[in-house]
């Protein structure tokens, strides 16, 4: 989870179409906008807000346009050696009376005095932040002048003149980087779309030339564009319209844009600009409107482009992650469905976290949705593993009252020193409902203790932990595990831990719960068993009975030879008494003194209940050893209650005993342990 990410927030006077953040501080935000030609009451403004605050945005410089001019529409900030002043680009049409004459100087250049810094005082700091909430008095001591206006743009035919400057994009640089700039402008409105890319002069204080011209379709506009300077020297532009993604490469000399080729002399070279990624269609018979439709694209790397389209029907929005080859193709690597109330994407930016002292690098992505909420996505990328999956960080809701127009990062330049001040990532958000909206989002430095670490947003892909999955995989294994400990315990088949039975009407308890009758300890396998006969209160011997349960097949050497059913051995030894009853009273003689003799000792009767039985049928059988099963059995009365019914339910379910017969029958037999029930008890479940 995301930690808690501050804001500011602040109303101009003008609906706000346009903005970027100063490259080299990104204290100071240029936010653009109008109300277009001809509109009493609601001017066209450029104004520098400081940001540095955080409880207020104030403005640091302003500066109103003519009203016989076209709003703002696009804006972007220059790299610029410059400490006290920044360049600026901005997108504004001319009036209509000079474009029916074909002059739209539609580019114009802004030179930017940032305010001086001063030593501030820390009592008037105190008082400023207390007074969060009233209307901005402070004197505007920066200013903004206009440099130069160009017209880049082809001329449009026909009466009606509604091109515009849709979009303007600059090249990413670094303070300090002696790389050439260049920027990319795109049509709106046209009747034949243009994309014209120029270098960027700080010398002439404005764009040069047009280096490359790429001509669209007819009724076709580019939806967004980047540009990004790659290793061999050569700008790639990269546009998307509706349903396919183009690359553009120009040479790096500053003369006429030519194709260039990645490929041997050899083989043949690419078409420039190539197609390198169509969106599919979901049905051979469907048309071409049935597609998604790609919105706003931006570079990662030279051959990495992040995508945000929106669904069939503006039912949803996705990012791509397109892996752009040497043989000139794309392929989608890396897809993410966003949050279901964003029905639409109207707005992407991408902002670099980079590490100076390793080629990793995080790259954070915010989608604006038409529910006025933005995705905050992050991807690890290192040469060597590739692109991670996008990782959602967090989603900022109800940023504005109306719709947003337009979103943007600011540059994070890492500290040169090595103090540990908290570090920001800046997020700006403008709309149509006048507001400004920062937020600041807290960077994290890896490792912590390093000298100069690397300051990245989210650590969710870089160490690992458990994720939700494993939590809830963890969870459902512990309540399966209850579960079935719960139906051992109504079954009779475990110990009573969780006492389930006691929570059950008495009704329903009746039904399906059986008592326990299971015993830990049991003989490990079937032995011959034999108790010495018993001597009863009138001097006779009572053979005695064991039953073993065996929790293996008995070998044949342990199989008796002599197996009848318990009755019918218990009949045997009840006629085997009355026979030796008989003969001691044939050999008495009239008037002699009865002696006391020893009778025959029967045979003990054992009984067993084979562990692989699911028949519940016991067989019973003579055995000769006498001692072995003294070791494993017990007399009647030492049975545990829970026992003694164990054995009555097996025995009558075998059909060797009745309830009438009582339990008198047992008297001298011994019972052998029932540990060994289990498995049985558990198929019967």
């Amino acid at each position: 989870m995301a930690p808690p990410i501050p804001f500011t927030t602040t109303a101009l006077t003008y609906p706000l179409f346009a903005a970027d953040f100063d490259p080299n501080d990104h204290r100071y935000l240029l936010v653009g906008g109008g109300g277009g030609e001809g509109r009493s009451g609601v001017g066209n403004k450029l104004t520098l807000l400081d940001t540095s605050s955080p409880n207020r945005i104030s403005r640091a410089a302003e500066v109103e346009l003519s009203r016989e001019e076209d709003s703002v529409t696009s804006l972007a900030v220059a790299q610029s050696s410059d400490a006290k002043s920044l360049l600026a680009l901005a997108g504004i049409n001319s009036s209509s009376a000079d474009q029916l004459a074909n002059k739209n100087e539609h580019l114009r250049s802004f030179a930017i005095r940032r305010p001086p810094q001063q030593e501030r005082n820390p009592v008037s700091l105190i008082e400023k932040l207390e007074s969060e909430g009233e209307e901005d008095r402070t004197e505007l001591t920066g200013s903004i002048s206009e440099l130069k206006r160009v017209s880049l743009f082809a001329p449009t035919e026909g009466s009606k003149k509604e091109t515009y400057q849709r979009i303007i994009r600059l090249s990413r640089t670094t303070p300090g980087e002696r790389r050439s700039q260049y920027g990319a402008i795109a049509t709106g409105l046209a009747p034949k779309g243009e994309i014209v890319v120029f270098k960027f002069d700080h010398r002439a204080s404005g764009p040069s030339d047009a280096q490359a011209r790429i001509p669209l379709d007819d009724g076709v506009e580019a939806a967004d564009l980047d540009l990004i300077a790659n290793s061999e020297g050569t700008q790639d532009v990269v546009y998307c319209t509706d349903y396919e993604v183009f690359l553009y490469q120009i040479d790096g000399t500053g003369s006429k844009a030519k194709a260039i080729s990645k490929q041997k002399s050899k083989q043949k070279p690419k078409q420039n600009p190539q197609c390198i990624y169509v969106t599919p269609y979901p049905d051979v018979f469907l048309d071409k409107q049935k597609r998604n439709r790609l919105r706003a694209l931006r570079f990662l790397t030279p051959s990495l482009i992040v995508l945000v389209g929106n669904t069939v029907g503006r039912t949803g929005a996705e990012l791509l992650l397109l892996h752009y080859s040497d043989d000139g193709m794309g392929a989608v690597v890396r897809t993410r469905k966003l949050h279901r109330s964003l029905k639409a994407a109207v707005g992407l930016d991408v902002a670099l976290l980079s590490d100076a002292h390793s080629a990793r690098q995080q790259f954070v992505i915010a989608v604006a949705g038409q529910d006025i909420s933005i995705a905050l996505f992050t991807v690890d990328y290192e040469p060597s593993r590739g692109a991670s999956k996008f990782h959602h960080y967090a989603t900022l809701r109800d940023v504005h009252p109306l719709q947003m127009t337009k979103i943007c990062f600011s540059q994070f330049n890492p500290p040169q020193t090595t103090s540990r001040s908290p570090q920001y990532l800046k997020l700006a958000s403008v709309s149509m409902g006048n507001t400004v909206s920062v937020h600041k989002l807290p960077l994290t430095p890896t490792p912590p203790a390093a000298e100069k670490p690397h300051y990245v947003l989210s650590t969710t892909s870089q160490v690992p932990k458990i994720t939700l999955s494993i939590i809830l995989s963890a969870i459902l294994i512990a309540v399966t595990a209850l579960v079935y400990q719960a139906l051992l315990e109504i079954r009779g088949g475990s110990r009573p831990y969780l006492h389930v039975a006691e929570y059950l009407p008495p009704k329903v308890s009746s039904w399906i719960v059986h008592p326990y009758v299971l015993d830990i300890g049991i003989a490990p396998s079937l032995s011959s068993s034999v108790i010495p006969a018993e001597v009863s209160a009138d001097g006779q011997a009572v053979p005695t009975m064991t039953l073993t349960v065996s929790a293996r097949t008995p070998g044949p050497e342990e199989i008796p030879t002599s197996r009848l059913g318990l009755r019918e051995l218990l009949r045997q030894r009840l006629d085997d008494s009355d026979d030796n009853d008989d003969n001691e009273n044939d050999g008495e003689s009239p008037g002699k003194e009865k002696k006391t003799t020893t009778k025959k000792k029967s045979k003990p009767i054992v009984v067993h209940v084979p562990a692989e039985t699911a028949d519940g049928k016991v067989h019973a059988a003579l055995h000769e050893d006498e001692d072995a099963a003294r070791a494993h059995g017990k007399q009647w009365d030492e049975l545990e209650h829970h026992e003694k019914e164990a054995w009555k339910q097996r025995l009558i379910d075998a059909g060797e005993w009745a309830v009438d017969e009582g339990e008198s029958i047992f008297k001298g037999v011994l019972f052998g342990g029932l540990g060994t029930l289990v498995g049985n008890v558990i198929r019967e479940l």
